[in-house]
């Protein structure tokens, strides 16, 4: 650039300023207000413990950034969100703090987009308004906090409405190319955006009657190119492995299940009671299809399971349906939140500013103002059907499957567009004195605001909902004080919640306090008699205060109402193992396994049964899946040499145990003593000379006794140590205290034969050598 040109370009970069501050003022100003709303509960339990779907998008994200970039399954849930925290994981670290803020700037631009937005659809004015109300908009500075799909939903729908603004004014293949390609990102963000992609063709062949129809054409298909850019390789990738071809995800059927069933009340309820946790969605929705059909389904035919059954329900009852229909479409247009998992007021019980904001611009404001700017805006219904349209597809997918705010945030930007466009129209009418128009406007606002606010139970309240979900977060994370604490605060709201009491139960048995637990597991039973987690903790309680026929008798009962039940049939069979049924002990231990293969206590119980029941072999099959679910579990190891020394593999015991002895944590840790004196038998013990060394044997059976091994076992070891170092009248004294001891003590028979049978061999004054090649 030449040097008389640089004063012209900086004229011109300094005359362009005053045009961008208003657009940086209120980006600094929707920042601002979310950037505050953040500091507010940065010290709150809710900022680290993630609830519900945001502990799924979290593990997500983070198993990508990891390099698990292709997955094994096909999509459940809708995989851009998680794939773009991932990307940022990969950059910032598994931080959702540094989410967040990116949230916030995106919302925060997402305000400036609207502005735009209206300004193309409607006027300057409007435009201006609807950016100041989605910068202040409650609902929209809680989702952009939440580690959730809304808070980029939100920014993709002002994406999408720009660019088709943008393509309007100016007719560039471009920027349908690029709407394609956004709302296909939308569409893997929130399945139901699917919708708007035909909505879009027909407005592309029908709002422009002047282009040729082969221009229109291309237009058409330059969306659809530019969504299948994004659509075909995810449904590509979930055809490869095994879900069928789903363009998005594989939870249609299941979620159209939920919200025309039997048992849909409009909300989200999940296909079993007690499992609304993300972590349980696909197994219930698997498990129970395949139960059902009495075969293994993929992912594809496990959804239209569920779209069978939700068709046949609605064939068979449409009475029942179309008043469920009308319920959901009054859900959508109803002023509160309704969440699963987080909720706003419990966010706004740590933020004064979100409490403010939620009182004064909520969904029950936007809804009439917007009611009023449709019908004002009705003359112009030639240029603003698109957006009738696209709020419209929004407020369908809710109706269809379930109401959530999260679900119903998507239409929020139209409602917000057409809200401004009400209040300036509004204004107008006033300030004309217009008064009989301005009387209708009146009775339309009232009466979508008596739709929207009229005084409506909700039961369970939202909040109390958040607050629980909050303690099961809290308990999974260990803060178990935090967790009592949340859940007694949601007990307040919901007492008639049989799952409050239930991990109100389970919580004080992790804090040691079963006396006080055990009411709260019987009020649980009384407001829900069928649970099989109520009576399995219930069946602790009473084990935890030495009722051992109360215990056994609610684990028995559990198992009635679930014989599948992985806790309850392994803790009966501890029971009926102290009882020393084996053979009964092993047959549940086997379910147990089955369904909690990733519980490696259950496989060790049932390897210990095993072993007890002189199956060796099958115990160390056990011990070596216990060993597969944890591989640093001591336990597991030691359990294993038990198993091959059973089976004569002395050898190979002997070195797990020397591998146990030399780990660091080794002396505090429960069996070393008994790794102790089993290993200096060994030692003791080997023929093979290389393998034998009775001094190191002799200082590990002393070891032992001090650190209070059994002393059968112990005894006995130090025996064989000194008769391989050829102190024969010192084993035999050795011996014979063992066997006194042995009178009183509950010591297997065959041990007492193997002490007898090497004490006459002493007196021979021979050593005992056993083979212990591995």
């Amino acid at each position: 650039m030449t040097d008389e040109h640089q004063p012209a370009a900086a004229g011109e970069a300094a005359r362009s300023l005053p045009r961008y501050a208003p657009y940086a003022a209120l980006f600094a100003l929707a920042l601002a207000v979310r950037a505050i709303y953040l500091l507010e509960w940065t010290g709150s339990p809710l900022w680290d413990v993630l609830l519900g779907d945001g502990q799924g998008y979290d593990a997500w994200a983070r198993s990508i950034a990891g390099g698990d970039w292709l997955g094994d399954e096909a999509f459940y849930q809708a995989p851009f969100y998680p794939y773009l925290v991932g990307i940022l994981y990969s950059i910032t670290g598994p931080s959702p703090g540094a989410l967040r803020v990116l949230q916030i700037m995106l919302g925060s631009a997402a305000c400036v987009g609207i502005v735009l937005v209206g300004r193309r659809f409607f006027s300057e004015r409007v435009g201006w308004c609807a950016g100041v109300g989605l910068a202040l908009y409650a609902p929209a500075i809680y989702y952009e906090g939440l580690v959730q799909k809304p808070a980029l939903g939100g920014a993709l729908m002002v994406s999408s409405l720009l660019l088709l603004a943008e393509f309007e004014a100016r007719r560039r293949i471009a920027w349908i190319a690029g709407a394609g390609l956004v709302l296909a990102a939308y569409a893997l963000t929130r399945e139901n955006a699917l919708l708007l992609l035909p909505v879009v063709a027909v407005w592309l062949a029908l709002r422009f009657p002047d282009e040729p129809v082969a221009v229109r054409g291309r237009w058409v298909g330059a969306l659809v190119l530019g969504a299948a850019l994004l659509l075909a390789p995810v449904g590509l990738r979930n055809l490869a492995v095994g879900g069928g071809l789903q363009l998005t995800t594989s939870q249609l059927g299941p979620n159209l299940y939920i919200g025309n069933s039997e048992a849909a009340t409009g909300r989200y309820v999940p296909l079993r009671p007690g499992r609304g946790s993300w972590r349980y969605e696909r197994i219930d929705a698997t498990q129970i299809a395949e139960a059902d059909s009495g075969r293994a389904l993929s992912a594809g035919e496990v959804s239209s399971y569920w779209t069978g059954r939700a068709l046949a329900w609605i064939s068979a009852e449409p009475g029942a349906w179309l008043a469920l229909m009308f319920r959901k479409g009054w859900l959508v247009w109803r002023a509160p939140e309704l969440i699963d998992t987080d909720a706003i007021g419990m966010y706004a019980d740590q933020s004064w500013l979100l409490s403010v904001l939620g009182w004064l611009l909520h969904f029950g404001v936007i809804f009439p103002l917007a009611a009023l700017g449709v019908w004002l805006t009705r003359r112009e219904r030639g240029r603003l059907w698109l957006l009738w349209a696209i709020g419209l597809a929004m407020a369908v997918g809710p109706v269809v499957f379930f109401v959530n705010g999260r679900y119903r945030y998507a239409l929020v930007p139209v409602a917000i567009l057409f809200a401004a466009a009400g209040a300036v129209e509004g204004v107008r009418l006033l300030r004309g004195r217009e008064w009989r128009a301005a009387g209708v406007a009146a009775a339309i606002v009232a009466l979508a605001a008596v739709v929207s606010n009229w005084p409506m139970r909700l039961y369970p309240e939202p909040r109390a909902v958040g607050y629980y979900s909050l303690g099961l977060a809290l308990k999974q994370h260990a803060r178990l004080d935090d967790a009592f604490d949340a859940l007694q605060t949601a007990e307040e709201m919901w007492p008639t919640s049989p799952d409050v009491q239930l991990q109100m139960g389970t919580v004080l048995l992790s804090l040691q306090k079963p006396l006080d637990a055990t009411p709260h597991f019987e009020r649980s039973l009384a407001l829900s008699p069928g649970q099989a987690d109520a009576r399995v903790g219930l069946g602790l309680a009473l084990g935890a205060r030495d009722d051992f026929s109360g215990s056994m008798a609610n684990y028995a009962r559990a198992i009635e109402i679930d014989p599948k039940h992985g806790d309850a049939n392994n803790n009966f069979a501890n029971g009926l193992a102290r009882q020393q049924r084996w053979g009964e002990a092993i047959e549940h231990y086997r379910i147990a396994a089955e369904a909690i293969p990733d519980r490696a206590e259950v496989h060790l119980n049932l390897g210990n049964a095993l072993l007890q029941s002189g199956q060796p072999t099958e115990a160390l099959a056990a011990y070596r899946r216990a060993q597969a679910v944890s591989p640093a579990l001591p336990t597991a190891r030691y359990t294993e040499a038990l198993a091959l020394d059973s089976l004569g593999r002395r050898g190979a015991a002997a070195q797990i145990f020397a591998d146990l002895l030399r780990q660091p944590s080794a002396p505090q840790w429960t069996f070393s003593p008994d790794v102790m004196s089993r290993l200096a038998d060994y030692l003791a013990t080997c023929q093979e000379p290389g393998l034998r060394n009775p001094e190191e044997a002799l200082k590990l059976a002393e070891t032992a006794r001090r650190l209070d091994a059994p002393e059968f076992q112990t005894m006995v070891a130090r025996a064989a140590a000194l008769a391989a170092g050829g102190e024969f009248e010192d084993a035999v004294t050795v011996s014979d205290a063992a066997l006194r001891l042995s009178e009183g003590a509950a010591v297997h028979p065959d041990r007492v034969a193997l002490a007898r049978e090497r004490r006459e061999a002493y007196q021979n004054g021979r050593a005992v050598y056993q083979e212990c090649a591995p």
